[in-house]
């Protein structure tokens, strides 16, 4: 009884940061406003990156919101909203001409969403080719 109460209380704290996180991440992931959308997207890889090493808020909200979805079903995303916030800039770069074409935007943004973790970049990169994305001048 003890056991499943603790269980409980410890699931509704997870969340209730996780919902404080979410919002401290839509501040964070605001895309920087640049004539290429691509510069935009690095700017806000780096910015988002330099937040991370600087702001302990935001740095324990994705450990948070990472353990909380374990809580879950299978199918939840703790990256959603980096997820959405790169694939907006890569449609925005492609609707400007900025990327290849024919680029897969939902396997690009899986590639900068997952760098972090080198295998799954690794199986990315060779499913979809994801490294040369970039319309040279």
């Amino acid at each position: 009884m003890r056991h499943e109460r603790a269980l409980r209380t410890r699931r509704a704290i997870l969340e209730a940061a996780a919902a404080l996180f979410l919002n401290l991440q839509a501040e964070a992931l605001q895309a920087p406003r640049c004539t290429l959308r691509l510069q935009s997207l690095i700017d806000l890889t780096f910015e988002y990156a330099r937040r991370l090493r600087t702001d302990p808020a935001l740095r324990a909200g994705v450990r948070l919101t990472v353990e909380q979805t374990s809580f879950r079903s299978r199918g939840i995303r703790p990256y959603r909203g980096a997820e959405d916030a790169v694939s907006l800039q890569l449609l925005l770069a492609d609707e400007q001409g900025e990327l290849l074409p024919g680029l897969d935007i939902e396997e690009a943004t899986q590639f900068i969403i997952l760098a972090r973790n080198t295998s799954a970049a690794a199986r990315t990169a060779r499913r979809a080719n994801a490294c040369a994305f970039m319309r040279t001048p």
